[in-house]
């Protein structure tokens, strides 16, 4: 089928998206909802914004099918990380299109694979593309925090039934089956303030800190490994504590990013932590903050047989399923929904949360040809 969308198009609807910034935390997710929507209603497209709160609003778009299969999801969020603290070569609001690449906070990760699923959805229904079920946009808000939007998706029942889903989270034009689970931990020490010039009147919650996290350093995280995947990983990666020069900090906390695969039991994880901080004499706090699983699908499965027959046509050569190392709103729609999930995104997994990030224009364009022809396929 000759897709009536073209580069142009693409990188209008990306720009767009870019410019419409959406920082998570606080989210305003719903501006770019609102952008979304009207694209949608112009073409014709049944579209629903489902406000969470203030703010902050999922997207759902569908395109009809004969209702004779399951449904078909694109599943891309809304929100962003911010810019951070090092400066741009470029405005990382701008969208500024250079040399083949478009710049901006989420041109990779991830409004390059919600803009191409957006047009992939409306190339198919400008060329009255027949399709034997429901093929259908889940935009989500949170993700980069905590997931709220698919996880009130999958409360909604808005896309119950369903039997795929499809990812536009950053692989670089590449089919992946399979991604790592995520905790995050917040680990607090407790001390008692004291005048900084005298400090044996107090108990030091930093020192304290320093050897919870000795024993975290050295223990081992769960030896199973996987074969796209690898082993667990642990980093702690925030620290916060103290509130003058001239003061004994009486509290500590970090947070810890712990990234699981596939056979590692969270809660077993949780319980080694405790065990490798028992016995220092005080007491320490451990909350999970956040946790997801990890998640892997069959490559045997037809959902994820047709990604990779689809994109090895499209590239020209013999495509293999791959994974990815960060986590995915699959984390939330596999165990719920209980459906294949394939990731498939134009963006580059490195460039995430990057200053100067950017998206390959004709990578972009490709992404819209994938998706459009894979709905095509599995939903044939």
């Amino acid at each position: 089928m000759d897709l009536p969308v073209t580069p142009e198009e693409t990188v209008a609807l990306l720009t767009e998206c870019v410019r419409t910034k959406t920082v998570n935390p606080p989210g305003d997710e719903a501006r770019l909802a609102e952008v979304l929507a009207r694209y949608f209603e112009a073409e014709g497209v049944d579209v629903e914004v489902q406000t969470l709160s203030p703010g902050r609003a999922n997207l759902l778009a569908r395109l009809r099918g004969a209702g004779e299969r399951p449904a078909l999801i694109f599943s891309a969020h809304t929100d962003t990380v911010g810019p951070g603290e090092m400066p741009w070569e470029r405005d990382p609001w701008s969208g500024r299109v250079e040399g083949g690449r478009l710049y901006g906070r989420g041109a990779s990760d991830m409004k390059s694979g919600l803009a191409a699923m957006a047009l992939a959805l409306v190339g198919l229904k400008r060329a009255g593309a027949r399709l034997r079920g429901d093929l259908v946009l889940a935009a989500s808000a949170g993700e980069e925090v905590d997931m709220c939007g698919a996880r009130a998706f999958v409360a909604s029942g808005a896309l119950a039934g369903a039997g795929a889903v499809v990812v536009g989270e950053p692989t670089g034009g590449r089919v992946a089956v399979a991604h790592k689970g995520a905790m995050w931990l917040a680990i607090t020490t407790a001390g008692r303030t004291a005048h900084g010039a005298m400090p044996h009147h107090g108990v030091n919650a930093i020192l304290r800190m320093q050897e919870v996290l000795d024993r975290v350093r050295a223990m081992r995280l769960p030896p199973a490994a996987h074969a796209l995947l690898g082993g667990a990983t642990l980093s702690v990666n925030t620290i916060r504590g103290g509130d003058a020069v001239n003061v004994v900090p009486d509290r500590c906390r970090v947070d810890v990013d712990v990234r699981t695969v596939p056979g590692v039991d969270h809660d077993g994880v949780v319980d080694a932590i405790r065990s490798a901080c028992g016995g220092l004499g005080f007491d320490v706090a451990l909350d999970v903050r956040m946790s997801v699983p990890a998640v892997e699908t069959d490559a045997s499965l037809p959902a994820v047989q047709t990604a990779v027959d689809v994109a090895g046509r499209l590239a020209g050569r013999p495509e293999k399923v791959g994974a990815v190392p960060y986590f995915t709103e699959a984390s939330v729609y596999q165990p719920e929904l209980r459906l294949p999930a394939i990731i498939y995104g134009p963006g580059e997994a490195h460039l995430a949360h990057q200053p100067n990030e950017w998206v390959s224009v004709r990578a972009c364009t490709a992404a819209v040809r994938f998706y459009a022809e894979y709905a095509q396929a599995y939903l044939a």
